[in-house]
Parts: C-alpha cells; sequence; structure tokens
C-alpha cells in the first residue's frame, strides 16, 4: 500500500525549481543561474525573517553533496601537492553545492509545496516545448538558410540535421537527460486525467523516438530500456491504455517509414550504427569497426588495470585519464579527459573511498524515499528513475564532472528530498 498525495500549490521557489528541471537538459547554464539566484533571494529573505527549519531530507543531501564534493576535491589537492591541482576538473561539480543549498533552504514548510505530481505536469510541458522548439528551429534552419547563424547551429552536433545536442556538452549527454526527461512525464500517473495521460505517455514515446534516432544516443536507449521494466511496474493498474497508445505510435512510425524515403533513410543509418557499435562490443573479428565503442574498451581494460596498481589511494580527480596513460599504445587517439565509465572513474580517481562515495551518491535518491517514513508510489518511480539512470549511463559515460549533469541530477535529488518531505508532513498532519 502506498499513501496518495495531493498536488499542492507549489509556492514561487518550487516553480523556479522545476522551471531549472525543465531546462536542465538543454539549457543548463540557465538552470543553475536561477538556482544562485534562488539561494541568495531566499537567504536574504531568511536573514530578515527567520524561521528556517531544513527537514532530514534535505541534510542528507546536503551531508552527501558536500562529502562528494569535498572528497574529491581534497584528494586531488594532495595527490596532486596544490590546492588549485583539481580546480579544473573539479569546477564542473560546484552546482551540487549551490543546488545543496538551495534544497537546505527550501525544505523549510515555508519554501516549497512540492509534490510528484507538479513534477510530472512540468516534464511533460516541457518535453513538448523543447520538441517544438527543436522542429521549428530545424524547419527554419533548412528552407530560410539566411538564419544560421552559429547559436543555432550548435544545436546539432556536426552541422544542423546532424545527432542533436541542444546546448549540452553533446548529444551522448542531451539523449540521456531527455530520456529521463520523457519517463518523469509520467510520474503522477494515476492523478492525472485521461488526456494527461496519453498526453504523458506520447510524450514518452516522442522522447524515446527522438533520443533514438535524431540525437542516436546508444546508451540512453539502454538504459531506457532498464527504466521501461520500472515504468510496467508504475503503471500497470492502466496498462491497456498505455499499450493501445504504444500501438497507435508505432504505426504511425511504420507509416513513416513505408511512405517517407528521407525518414527511412534515417532509420536505416541509425540502425546501422546500432548494430556496428553492438557488434564492435562483442565480435573482435568485426569488420566495421565503431570507433567509439572500441576506444571505450581499451579504455575501460586499462583503467581496471590502473585501479589494480593503486585500489585504495586512487591518482586525484584531475588525472583520471591521466592515470591510463602509461598503458596506452602510441597510436591511441588521446582525445578523453576521463575514462567513460562513472564506475571506473570514481574509483581511478579517489581510490576504494571515493567509489563508496559515489555509489552513495547514486543510492541517495532511494534512501530518500527508504528512510523517512511512508512514501507515495510516484516519488518511489520517481526515485528509481534517478537512480537506474544514473547507473545505467553511468557504464558508458561520466555522470558527474561537467556542470550539465551535475546541474540535471543534483536538481532531480533536490526536488525528491522536497517531495518526500513534503509527503511526511502530509502524514503527520492526517
Amino acid at each position: 500500500m502506498f499513501m496518495k498525495i495531493r498536488s499542492y500549490e507549489p509556492t514561487i521557489w518550487d516553480k523556479f525549481l522545476l522551471f531549472s528541471i525543465s531546462i536542465a537538459p538543454a539549457h543548463a547554464g540557465i538552470a543553475i543561474s536561477i538556482v544562485i539566484f534562488s539561494c541568495f533571494a531566499i537567504v536574504l529573505f531568511v536573514i530578515k525573517n527567520g524561521g528556517l527549519k531544513p527537514s532530514p531530507q534535505a541534510k542528507l543531501v546536503v551531508i552527501i553533496f558536500i562529502i562528494y564534493f569535498f572528497y574529491f576535491y581534497m584528494h586531488g589537492a594532495w595527490i596532486g601537492g596544490s590546492f588549485m591541482a583539481p580546480y579544473e576538473s573539479m569546477k564542473g561539480n560546484l552546482p551540487l553545492l549551490f543546488i545543496a543549498v538551495l534544497c537546505l533552504i527550501m525544505s523549510s514548510k515555508n519554501f516549497s509545496d512540492l509534490s510528484s505530481v507538479q513534477v510530472g505536469r512540468w516534464a511533460t510541458r516541457a518535453l513538448f516545448l523543447s520538441v517544438c522548439f527543436v522542429v521549428i528551429v530545424y524547419l527554419i534552419l533548412v528552407y530560410l538558410p539566411v538564419f544560421r547563424t552559429d547559436i543555432f547551429s550548435q544545436m546539432w552536433h556536426d552541422g544542423v540535421g546532424d545527432r542533436l545536442k541542444f546546448y549540452s556538452k553533446n548529444a551522448l549527454m542531451f539523449g540521456n537527460m531527455f530520456a529521463v526527461l520523457g519517463f518523469m512525464a509520467l510520474i503522477g500517473f494515476e492523478n492525472k486525467t485521461t488526456f494527461e495521460k496519453i498526453y504523458a505517455v506520447f510524450g514518452l514515446l516522442t522522447a524515446l523516438i527522438i533520443v533514438g534516432f535524431w540525437v542516436e544516443s546508444r546508451g540512453a536507449i539502454l538504459t531506457s530500456a532498464l527504466l521501461l521494466i520500472l515504468t510496467f511496474w508504475y503503471v500497470r493498474p492502466k496498462i491497456k491504455n498505455v499499450f493501445l497508445l504504444l500501438i497507435f505510435t508505432l504505426s504511425v512510425c511504420f507509416a513513416l517509414y513505408s511512405n517517407f524515403s528521407s525518414v527511412a533513410l534515417k532509420i536505416d543509418q541509425t540502425v546501422l550504427r546500432y548494430s556496428n557499435g553492438f557488434s564492435s562490443a562483442t565480435d573482435d573479428s568485426a569488420q566495421d569497426k565503431d570507433t567509439s565503442v572500441v576506444h571505450r574498451i581499451t579504455i575501460y581494460k586499462l583503467g581496471i588495470r590502473a585501479i589494480s596498481e593503486l585500489p585504495f589511494k586512487g591518482y586525484g580527480y584531475q588525472n583520471r585519464f591521466e592515470a591510463i596513460s602509461p598503458y596506452l599504445e602510441s597510436n591511441f587517439i588521446s582525445r578523453y579527459a576521463h575514462l567513460h565509465n562513472a564506475f571506473i572513474n570514481h574509483w581511478v580517481a579517489g581510490g576504494i573511498l571515493g567509489l563508496l562515495i559515489f555509489l552513495i551518491f547514486l543510492f541517495s535518491p532511494l534512501a530518500l524515499v527508504s528512510f523517512f517514513g511512508k512514501c507515495s508510489r510516484d516519488s518511489i518511480f520517481f526515485a528509481c528513475t534517478i537512480t537506474i539512470s544514473l547507473t545505467g549511463i553511468g557504464m558508458t559515460t561520466e555522470v558527474l564532472g561537467h556542470y550539465v549533469h551535475s546541474t540535471f541530477y543534483g536538481l532531480l535529488i533536490c526536488a525528491v528530498a522536497l517531495i518526500t518531505a513534503n509527503e511526511q508532513l502530509a502524514t503527520e498532519i492526517d
């Protein structure tokens, strides 16, 4: 049995947080700017009026975020022999500190009435607004090339219409975050109207199609497969409606594939890319090797070798890739700054303790819904989505270390802390 949660009216600070989450996959810089502004604004309000009483959930998030940041920073400074040695590599994690402050001060009853239902609604709107924006910009740039400028061309990996990355660091990071936003659209499923349920499911399917065939993020698609299993558990009371919409969407996709040669060509190219990636990872004798996959396998193996040399001490956060440099062949094209696996990254960077601290961060959303009383089915689905996403995408790239991912996942964990605190408060009142 799960508690049912009413959709409370969000405060102005909740709206700032929800807006930041909504735009973070595409505009992480703006999102963190809003977070910093909110921190200063609420701190000034607290200084003037007082009355701040942080929740236990927020305190836990603050402790985890601060331990994560300062352990890897101070450890890197110790290894590098200088306080500034890890600065360049660690500055991408600075958003975690601002988000920790925001979570601490928003967890007071006066500053947040955030509920999981609101998160789902905002995620759905963000999905469709992002899709509409991308499609409109794409059509304008294709048919009116006079408007082609760097600010719009940067939305794609390599020219207009190529792999979509929006204004994130790369397509892989954007694809992962956009897919997560798609699953978040389902949050509050039982409390949605019939139209909202159709709207949310169609939003998820749209997100997965875009991630699969426009972003072409293989890591995000593999992670989405795990999240779909979780989704079937979450929506099973209404699974019939979901399947009907799924069949309809697949029928539309098949019709597009059958009748539009350009769409069919794009799908064929994408499928071939996925196939080459899989064969490159599993078959050493494959003819058309995917360089990206081959390089990842190489650095994974060398990362494990580096760990075996210093399993407890680590090499420092700033030396994640340099740790394997002595083992690289001379013809290896070194264009990486990390080892493209979050677990190997953190073990190489901070030793076995560094890996443990990362795992605590990874499972912090589940801790928030497990250790603080009865939670709703919605908040459990939200927390599981975050942890599975971090785990899945962490197998193929770095989930922290860059402000884009740090901002997005930091905000999501902050939201779970606020939601679970409000749910606990509602239970105590009832």
